[in-house]
């Protein structure tokens, strides 16, 4: 990592030089509001299968991602470039465990996909998140 890099748009806390041999892991942190539906699949009272999907909103809290500037060859860090709100769509299949107790558990596969390009249009067009995982979703109080 070198020292503070002006330019003309922005302020670099630090940048790294095409060529060295380092390994780096961009991270990004969101904080997500989603809202959706679930359809139930069957009749089974001890085992029951729920599809889901609906749409989330999030917004970018952090990353640590590096951009790549191709005149110098460096990588370099501006969180300037980056949209902070994202829209997205998500599905999935869950399994209700417990299901006859008052705090039941939703676990199951899930995808999602954030509509919202990941930066800003004048960096670079189209890049998009795409999240496949677990979702596990546990009922603490039920009416």
């Amino acid at each position: 990592l070198s020292n503070t890099q002006n330019d003309a748009n922005a302020s670099y806390a630090g940048y790294y030089v095409g060529g060295q041999n380092i390994n780096y892991t961009n991270r990004y942190h969101f904080i997500e509001i989603p809202a959706g539906v679930e359809w139930q699949l069957n009749k089974a009272a001890k085992f029951p299968l729920l599809l889901n999907g609906g749409l989330s909103l999030s917004w970018l809290a952090n990353t640590t991602a590096v951009h790549y500037h191709g005149q110098t060859g460096s990588y370099y860090k501006d969180r300037t470039l980056f949209n902070k709100m994202h829209a997205g769509i998500y599905a999935g299949i869950s399994a209700k465990l417990f299901a006859n107790s008052r705090r039941p558990l939703y676990i199951g596969p899930v995808v999602q996909y954030n509509l919202t390009n990941l930066l800003k249009p004048s960096v670079n067009p189209d890049q998009h998140f795409m999240y496949t995982g677990l979702k596990a979703e546990w009922v603490l109080f039920k009416k």
